[in-house]
Order: structure tokens, then sequence, then C-alpha cells
């Protein structure tokens, strides 16, 4: 119905509805027991259009479309892409997508021994659970559940061990000075065949 003359636009009606059972659909007790039932003899509100403020020039309109209700419920979102990712002090690994949305995507589990000391260093500041340590219960537990945190973008300490860096470092240190001796000697015999020759 136009709201300015009154008169009719178009007209649509509601089909038949067919009322199904709750055998029928196959759901639970409890969202049968939500569900709004929808009968023939309901009142339905009139849909009015009103087209008073549309104007349209050529392919130009003043139509356009959008999500949601009135009040922008339940628009959606636009599909997000995974733009960064971060861990938080709790341990939980946290995506940022595009769109906005902030998601968990996971949770760094701590392994708990009961002698830490007793693990075994393997290299690449790994170590192996050992019978003196404990064995691992493969679970592991939220690092806030004992008042510990983690720390994300933190330059650790050193795990270098000095002793064996310093050993590297005195035998480069010798054998680049065997080498420049080499050099040395060298330059005197070449010296002492010049000698010669004179």
């Amino acid at each position: 119905v136009d709201a300015t003359t009154g008169e009719t636009i178009f007209e649509f009606s509601i089909p038949a509805l067919t009322v199904a059972s709750q055998a029928d659909l196959g759901i639970s007790d409890e969202d049968w027991a939500n569900m709004t039932i929808v009968s023939e003899d309901m009142d339905f509100n009139e849909i009015i259009v009103d087209y008073s403020k549309m104007t349209s020039y050529a392919d130009e309109t003043n139509l356009k479309g959008e999500f949601g209700d009135p009040d922008g419920l339940g628009a959606g979102k636009a599909v997000g892409k995974l733009t960064g990712i971060s861990v938080n002090n709790s341990g939980e690994l946290v995506g940022s997508y595009s769109n906005g949305d902030v998601k968990t995507l996971g949770q760094i589990a701590v392994a708990s021994f009961a002698n830490p000391s007793g693990l075994e260093k393997v290299g690449d500041n790994y170590y192996s659970a050992t019978l003196n340590s404990g064995l691992f219960d493969g679970i592991g537990y939220d690092v806030t559940a004992t008042g510990g945190s983690i720390a994300a973008g933190v330059l650790e300490m050193s795990n270098v061990d000095l002793s064996s860096e310093f050993t590297e470092m005195i035998t480069t240190q010798r054998g680049f000075q065997a080498n420049s001796r080499i050099i040395t000697v060298s330059d005197t015999l070449i010296e002492e065949l010049v000698n010669l020759k004179r």
C-alpha cells in the first residue's frame, strides 16, 4: 500500500502452513519447548512499503541495502583474515583478524616436575625428563594456577655454556696465531731466496 495515496502497490499472501510434530523434526524436548509454533489462524501484521522518499534517476537511486534490523543488530561481520598472533600473560595464543575480531586460538600448557633440578640437558636449551626429575604426565597446567605468568616478547638471559664457548674461542685464537706464523715464515723464506739471488 502506498503510504501517500493509500492505493495498493503490490500484495502477497502467506501460503498455508503445515505444523510438524516433534517426532517429525527429530528435536529434543528442550528445543521443542523453546519453539514458537506458527499456525494458519495466527494474525500477521500488514506490510506497508513507503515509496514517498525514494528517488530514481536513470541508473542512480537512493535505495541501498542494510544488514541486520533497523537498529543494526544481527548484521554480522565481514570475513576476516588472521593479521597477527600474540601471547598474553596467561599463556593464551590470541589471534587478531582484519574484521576486528579477537579470538583465543590456544593455550600454552606448562609442564611440572617433582624435581626440576633433576632434568637432563640435551642441548639447544632442551631438557629431558629423568627418573630423578619425575615423569611428565602429558597434560600440563595453566601457568597462572600457581601465580606465575608468561612474558611475551622479552629477551631471556643467556643460556650459553660459557666454559664451552671460551674453549672454542681460545682454540680459534691459537689456530689464527699459528696461521699467521706460517705467513711470517713463508715471507722470511722468500726474503732469503731473494737475498741468495743477489
